[in-house]
């Protein structure tokens, strides 16, 4: 901003120059090996008043992409020109931004909660086979033997063929489209074991097993030892992969909340999870047949 003085233009220092930023910003010391936490910062011109804005939470960015709800909460200023050629702000104010929109809220206001449904829960398994058009096309079955394998037939006439580590692989008829890959890929869990999850992608001529790595274990359920962290793995019908974690709770004691996140690739053998913050609310996430009611 310039300031006009004795007929001359000069530029007005900000008192607080990281408030007056626009794009996504890191939050210093946040960043983990898989993944930066980034705040959303904006200004423009409002009534004829400077005014800029940040996002209240910080949000996981990697691999060109940021993961945050489809509205936020953000912090406001009216930014004030002083007699000493200063910019100040003034009082925050909230704002909820989403998509096409920016509209006032109340104080305590919450980010939308990440969307976590509906479930993908459609499989298939021995002598069963289904075709996948997002994106890269193929065609994905099981073999019927006593050894089973996975037969992947692609739109370029691509045949590839894997033996599956499971005696009775489930195979999602949803691609996980996290994983911004071109070629096959399959998410495949056990009929007689729930925890079981692998997600096997194409590499040439061959298909080959992502390496799960962060936070959360890529498995459904369960927990390694009295009070550990139990996890939680499903994919949404969108093809997106989702996970969420929590704390093993001591005996007598509350519940700790869940923190769900999303798969994403990391580099051309891994994947991992990251972590929208967790608003204070609860949602109903569907695994199998229940339906539990779990604190974000």
């Amino acid at each position: 901003m310039f300031d006009l003085r004795d007929g001359l233009l000069v530029q007005a220092v900000a008192e607080d120059p990281d408030l007056l930023v626009r794009g996504q910003v890191p939050v210093p010391g946040a960043a983990t090996q898989f993944y930066d936490l980034m705040r959303i910062h904006d200004y423009g011109i409002e009534g004829g008043r400077l005014v800029s804005s940040r996002s209240v939470n910080a949000f996981a960015a990697g691999g060109m992409s940021l993961l945050r709800p489809e509205s936020i909460v953000m912090d406001s200023w009216a930014w004030v020109l002083g007699a000493d050629g200063v910019l100040r702000t003034g009082e925050p104010r909230c704002l909820r931004q989403g998509p096409e929109f920016v509209e006032a809220c109340e104080p305590g206001a919450i980010d939308d909660p990440p969307v976590v449904a509906p479930v993908a829960d459609e499989t298939f398994g021995r002598g069963e086979q289904a075709d996948f058009d997002e994106g890269y096309a193929f065609t994905a079955g099981v073999e019927a033997v006593a050894d089973p394998s996975l037969a992947v037939t692609g739109s370029d006439g691509r045949t590839l063929d894997v033996g599956l580590e499971v005696t009775d692989p489930r195979i999602s008829t949803v691609q996980p489209t996290s994983l911004f890959y071109d070629g096959a890929s399959v998410v495949v869990t056990s009929g007689s074991d729930p925890a079981y999850v692998e997600v096997l992608v194409q590499d040439g001529d061959t298909m080959r097993a992502l390496q799960p790595v962060g936070e959360i274990a890529l498995a459904n359920g369960g927990q390694s030892a009295p009070g550990s962290r139990r996890t939680a793995s499903w994919s949404r019908s969108s093809g997106r992969r989702a996970a969420a974690g929590r704390p093993g709770s001591g005996s007598g004691s509350p519940a700790p909340r869940w923190r769900p996140s999303r798969w994403a690739r990391s580099a051309s053998t891994t994947w991992a999870t990251r972590r929208p913050p967790p608003p204070a609310r609860s949602e109903c996430l569907a695994e199998g047949d229940e339906v539990d009611t779990r604190e974000w």
